[in-house]
């Protein structure tokens, strides 16, 4: 019998509630969003918008808005053409690009071979102090054939470059500065920037002749922190759309109301929650410990009682819509007497023998949801017979240790892991002071994700990649979790809803508003 967890609940009185709702209401319809408008939310301000600096989610999501790059991630994960009309390689060293005619940026300049080398060396220059100085320089030669065909040279094959050129926005360079581009960028992207305060974006729609033309004028982004405030904005029609901010609660709230003037859609997502396990520490480098502690997780009630099935339970990093997943490794089940044995073996109290307890520490943020999913795991992880010591910390102090290995267990997720290239940077032995944020060391498992970093076949880069979901299955460097589903809560008056894999924002390019 599944058995289930307290939920937390948080009490605030009714005549504080009545107050607020009054307060509310009373105010809202003078914020009511424009019809020519598609407003959205986010959690916090975005500190820069220089598509050099943008490595959080936020801000890679208004940049999608924005700025254009070669390829786009499809909807089968797969990167596309976008700015790029035509791409194909020579031999294994070569990939020759040619644009489409037509695009300009939004001050009317041409997009020719010349303006991808400028961006391109902007983004590998350490001068710039650009985060992706390391994924460009694989780049060592462009070669520009005519305006709109070029070719790219590397020293040997880079399957992920395709992938990475995603995050490469073409720029007017001769534009560009990082104070300016911080605050105001200019892009060659569907919409262009015309306002940025620290509490709201606003957007308007650019005409280009290359790219697909957006069906709602402008779109307003607004930081909104708390859910309770993003969900009465929502129902008082002050926010018309938001894509994978609202919690699971709220969810939950709209999908049951009836005649509410709100709907949700949900989709199979790839953001993947997992528990790092440092294999630094002397009791987590027994592959016994951490096997008893995966068996110890019931993953399925966590998901059904406090992501209300907003998750699906994870086999690996990759989502199983990928290309490159292994759907043949094994999710991990619930197994208490499994687990019990082999902590037991690994000499440890197991509920039942009389050895010395395990307690290990497990880190998160101080996002109440990170704490509550952690909350369950200890209770979990303690009827085997193990103490988690919960801690949380606000984001920079617990990434600090991560990064810095000052952890046992952590609670982490990737927003989205398309290119399995991703294994190399976090289960690499040359990573260990760099990505590989777990310490995990493994000669079977360098030597496959050298052969995969080497091969240019997707048909052969699945195999290899197949091994290593395999074998990190076994060692679990990783204990995986959950892949999140994404979920577009919005009003009823908004259409064309379609949701992306990887969470993309390029949902709002297909959004349209009627008038309620």
């Amino acid at each position: 019998m599944t058995k289930k967890y307290p939920k937390f609940q948080f009490l605030i009185p009714i005549g504080k509630i009545i107050f607020f709702s009054s307060f509310f209401c009373a105010c809202s319809n003078n914020a009511t969003s424009p019809v020519d408008t598609i407003t959205t939310v986010i959690s916090a301000p975005i500190q820069s918008l220089d598509p050099l600096q943008a490595t959080d989610a936020n801000t890679q999501h208004v940049n999608e808005l924005i700025h254009a790059p070669l390829v786009q991630i499809g909807e089968n994960l797969a990167p596309e053409p976008y700015l790029a009309e035509k791409i194909h390689y020579i031999g294994e060293k070569i990939i020759e690009i040619e644009l489409r005619k037509n695009c300009v940026f939004h001050n009317g300049k041409k997009i020719t071979s010349n303006e991808v080398k400028k961006t391109l060396e902007l983004f590998s220059s350490n001068q710039t102090k650009s985060h992706f100085v390391e994924i460009f320089s694989k780049i060592k030669k462009f070669e520009e054939l005519n305006e709109y065909r070029f070719r790219l040279h590397t020293e040997k094959a880079e399957p992920s470059l395709l992938t990475d050129l995603a995050l490469l926005k073409i720029m007017p360079i001769d534009s560009y500065s990082s104070e300016k581009f911080q605050e105001m960028p200019m892009g060659a992207g569907p919409y262009r920037i015309i306002k940025n305060t620290d509490g709201e974006i606003l957007l308007q729609r650019y005409q280009t002749q290359c790219l697909p033309f957006p069906k709602t004028e402008k779109i307003k982004i607004k930081v909104v922190r708390d859910d309770l405030s993003k969900y009465l904005k929502l129902k008082n029609g002050e926010v018309d759309f938001i894509l994978n901010e609202l919690n699971f609660r709220k969810l939950e709230v709209i999908k049951n109301s009836t005649n509410s003037p709100l709907k949700i859609v949900a989709s199979e997502g790839i953001a993947y929650s997992y528990l790092g396990v440092n294999q630094l520490n002397p009791h987590l480098k027994d592959l016994r410990v951490r096997r008893a502690l995966a068996l110890s997780f019931d993953i399925p009630s966590l998901i059904r009682y406090k992501s209300k099935n907003m998750a699906s339970q994870a086999r690996n990093l990759l989502a199983d819509s990928n290309f490159y997943a292994n759907k043949s490794v094994t999710i991990v089940q619930r197994d208490l007497e499994k687990a019990r044995d082999l902590l037991d073996e690994a000499g440890y109290f197991n509920g039942k023998n009389h050895k010395p307890v395990l307690r290990l520490t497990l880190k998160t943020t101080t996002n109440s949801t990170a704490i509550e999913n952690a909350q369950v795991l200890a209770a979990q992880a303690k009827e085997l017979g193990i103490e988690l010591e919960l801690r949380s910390y606000e984001w920079g102090i617990f990434y600090n240790d991560i990064k810095t290995k000052n952890t046992e267990l952590y609670l982490l997720r990737w927003v989205g892991v398309s290119d399995p290239g991703q294994y190399y940077e976090i289960f690499h032995s040359n990573e260990i002071s760099r990505n590989n944020r777990t310490s995990y060391s493994n000669k079977t498992m360098d030597k496959l994700l050298e052969d995969a970093q080497n091969t240019l076949d997707p048909k052969k880069r699945k195999k290899i990649y197949a091994k290593v979901q395999e074998l990190a299955a076994q060692d679990l460097p990783y204990i995986g979790l959950w892949h999140t589903k994404n979920v577009a809560a919005f009003r009823k008056n908004i259409k064309n809803v379609k949701l992306f894999p990887n969470g993309s924002w390029r949902s709002f390019l297909l959004l349209e508003k009627e008038n309620e």
